[in-house]
């Protein structure tokens, strides 16, 4: 079973959710896995603690032209739908940071003056909990592609299939966020109670309705803004929402000091308990 914690905006609670959530899960199932996908900033790792880490270099081809045997024809251009290529003063440049590593320039060169080379854009790191295990993605300082870096970290939870698979999917509508849960089962949307919650989950409700996948809503925050916000809005979409974690200092305490809010509160554990059993009954 795949879930995936999302949410249309930074900073609504995403991290502290699935982290939570993967830890109660790890506690009463065997088989659990976390996957931090949030690969621009991952912090999973500050409160899980995972052991034994291994760290995976994650490399792209992108292509070397040979100037040697290049005839400046501009065919690698002409077929480049991201401008990673070009010819600049009769010398061709690679703009590795665009590229896709779709091989079209190589396929089309006629003097077969460009071959592939490996790009590295960033890691993934894997270790292990007790019953349960631990991934998260990082991009490298400077770099752009993490579409690579995700599809890396699906490929692990495909792997896992028999696994409960906690997917902490990055914030916003853009292509990583598609990356991330465009196979999966489910999608808890985290979201708090103001304007700009309210406008960014209606943004990714959009995307999600383009998707077969079921989803639901989690209230963080509830009684910092206005509830009722959110509560309108998810009943007029027909979204349920089921649970409202409420603005809390206790909460914000163990989270800043990194710490995991179900280690501390058994009605937190249990609203966590029942959060995934409604998910698996949806399921059913």
């Amino acid at each position: 079973m795949n879930i995936a914690v999302a949410s249309g905006k930074g900073g609504t609670g995403k991290t502290f959710l699935s982290t939570n959530l993967f830890n109660v899960l790890r506690k009463s199932f065997k088989d659990v896995a976390y996957y931090d996908c949030d690969v621009e900033e991952p912090n999973g790792h500050l409160f899980i603690k995972p052991e034994k880490t291994v760290e995976e270099v994650i490399n792209v081809e992108i292509p070397e032209v040979d100037s040697s045997k290049c005839i400046k024809c501009g065919k690698c251009e002409e077929i480049c739908q991201y401008n990673a290529i070009t010819i600049i003063a009769g010398k061709p440049y690679v703009f590795e940071d665009l590229c896709h590593s779709c091989n079209g320039c190589n396929l089309v060169c006629p003097v077969s003056a460009i071959s592939n080379i490996k790009y590295r854009v960033g890691t993934v790191k894997s270790g292990e909990l007790a019953n349960a295990k631990f991934y998260s993605g990082c991009l490298d300082v400077g770099k752009v592609l993490t579409i690579p870096i995700i599809k890396r970290l699906n490929r692990y939870f495909h792997e896992n299939s028999d696994y409960i698979n906690i997917i902490d999917a990055p914030p916003g509508t853009s292509c990583p966020v598609v990356a991330s849960v465009n196979s999966v089962d489910y999608v808890v949307l985290v979201t708090e109670p103001t304007k700009f919650g309210l406008n960014d989950l209606n943004l990714i409700v959009k995307m999600l309705k383009n998707f077969n996948v079921p989803y639901s809503v989690v209230l963080n925050r509830s009684g910092l803004g206005k509830n009722s916000l959110i509560e309108d809005f998810c009943q007029k979409e027909n979204i349920p929402l089921d649970l409202k974690i409420p603005f809390s200092r206790e909460i914000s305490t163990v989270y800043s000091s990194g710490g995991l809010f179900s280690d501390y509160s058994e009605d937190f554990q249990k609203d966590l308990l029942n959060l995934f059993e409604t998910i698996k009954e949806r399921l059913a």
